[in-house]
């Protein structure tokens, strides 16, 4: 079933979008199981269970003593240039199942009414996962320095 939406618009750079019920459901359905299907790092600090704000600068804090420099990233406007292809090439190579990547795949598409194959929905319920996602090479770059 393709997710519906109720509205959507543009606040502060950013696309929301109101599902209906029945989209909604399918989403909260769904989110547990893209979280287990991703397994993203539990430095992941904004996603729920993982400490938030406050973890993420005790970390930051611990580190200081070993590093000389340190770089803060804005990833504000982050969600406004997700490349749709490259979203569902990460998906592809975690390996969801085909129902969960479907789901992504319209996920996206609903701020995309322009087809650019950019953006994503921000505060939508599997936002977070698809960011952390999205992110992770860069994680990975900056955990091998």
């Amino acid at each position: 079933m393709p997710l519906q939406r109720l509205n959507h618009w543009r606040e502060d750079a950013h696309h929301y979008v109101r599902w209906s019920e029945d989209s909604r459901q399918v989403i909260r359905l769904y989110k547990p199981r893209l979280q287990q299907q991703l397994a993203l790092s539990p430095r992941c600090a904004h996603l729920k269970g993982n400490g938030g704000v406050k973890a993420a600068v005790r970390y930051a804090l611990r580190l200081t003593n070993h590093y000389a420099t340190v770089a803060r990233f804005d990833i504000s406007h982050d969600y406004e240039s997700i490349d749709h292809r490259v979203m569902l090439a990460q998906l592809r190579q975690a390996g969801v199942s085909r129902d969960v990547f479907e789901l992504v795949q319209d996920y996206l598409c609903v701020p995309d009414r322009r087809s650019t194959g950019k953006g994503m929905v921000a505060g939508g319920a599997i936002s977070p996962l698809l960011g952390g996602l999205y992110l992770t090479p860069l994680d990975r770059a900056m955990e091998s320095l």
